[in-house]
């Protein structure tokens, strides 16, 4: 596996020349190398909906864009948020739903490329609950005591307007709370019942089905709740607006390296498994399910109507300001997001 290391210096070696290598299948990413070199730091974690920023550095796509990338691993969303407000880092993998959350605060932090174009939250419920609820009849939840990572964010929000759609009030029906800092927790949770179930994404999701006997009550992507769920971003590389304003070439650096990732894990999703098994520890054939079923028909663009979607899901569970999509997208880039698929791919 490349490391940061040695994309940096096949970045050096490349600009030092002055020309391009090509192995003559773009395996390698490091052809066509620009100029200059600028330094980019980006919170994430090993959620795989983020899989395409750490195949732009373990590829050397960002030594080919000229970036020298610093992935530092953060947290979930709240950590991630917080550490872009402290400027503790430039960027961060986030789930765009972030943005909405903290321009109700007041703050304005833009989506500038989709990792993950296709909205994939799950309710997975704890074993035992098999003979007492049926996946997708929502009047088997009254009752139940359900988590995400914690309230008064995207997830919680999410599952407020599906219960609400379907005749169950958060808070008298169903009972919700925080899980805590990560998805272990709330797993842990769900294995000595103080749990019902939890919302949430890959690998978690995976993992809660195949290692703690949990199952899907409802896909959040397919269920009719939400229009356009095929377009609603889940996954995104952000920035505070005003680094926006004075990186833009940055910014654009970053989101071609990440579209060459995303061309690159649907040319070669079966070489990507074993990479991301050896990020996430899980078993390379669950990885490869998990990249066939999120990653390889993907979109780095970011829509109008995928946005309003988002934000009128949030609404409905009970955000009250809604974010304008020219204001925390980069539509500025939608020209590098067309690169996805331009080949063919």
């Amino acid at each position: 596996m490349l490391r940061r290391t040695l994309a940096i210096m096949l970045a050096g070696l490349l600009l030092a020349a002055g020309c391009s290598s090509d192995d003559g299948n773009g395996a390698g990413g490091a052809d066509g190398a620009e100029p200059g070199t600028v330094e980019v730091s980006i919170g994430i974690n090993r959620n795989l909906l983020f899989l395409p920023v750490w195949v732009a550095e373990e590829q050397a796509f960002f030594a080919k864009h000229g970036v020298d990338a610093s992935l530092d691993e953060v947290g979930l969303g709240p950590a991630l948020r917080t550490a872009l407000l402290s400027r503790t880092v430039d960027m961060i993998a986030q789930s765009p739903e972030g943005s909405a959350l903290l321009w109700e605060q007041g703050e304005t932090v833009v989506n500038l490329v989709a990792t993950q174009g296709k909205l994939s939250w799950q309710l997975i419920l704890r074993p035992g609950l098999e003979g007492q609820v049926t996946p997708g009849d929502y009047e088997d939840l009254r009752g139940l005591r359900l988590a995400m990572v914690a309230q008064a964010t995207g997830p919680d929000y999410y599952l407020q307007a599906l219960l609400r759609e379907h005749g169950l009030e958060p808070g008298k029906d169903v009972t919700l709370v925080g899980q805590g800092a990560d998805f272990a927790s709330g797993l842990a949770l769900l294995d000595r019942g103080e749990i019902d179930g939890m919302m949430t994404v890959e690998p978690a999701t995976s993992q809660g089905i195949n290692d703690h006997d949990a199952f899907s009550f409802i896909n959040f992507g397919t269920d009719e709740t939400f229009q356009n769920a095929g377009e609603v971003p889940m996954a995104a590389v952000a920035s505070l607006g005003s680094y926006l304003e004075e990186n833009e070439d940055a910014a654009r650096r970053v989101v071609a390296a990440v579209v060459d990732a995303m061309n690159y894990i649907s040319e070669n999703p079966k070489e990507v498994a074993a990479y991301a098994a050896e990020l996430t520890g899980l078993p390379v054939e669950v990885a490869s399910g998990i990249i066939d079923r999120e990653l390889v028909d993907n979109r780095a663009a970011i829509s109008k109507e995928g946005w309003d979607a988002l934000t009128k899901a949030l609404r409905d569970g009970g955000l009250e300001k809604r974010a304008p999509y020219e204001s925390v997208v980069a539509t500025q880039l939608a020209d590098a997001w067309d690169e996805y698929g331009a080949d063919g791919s």
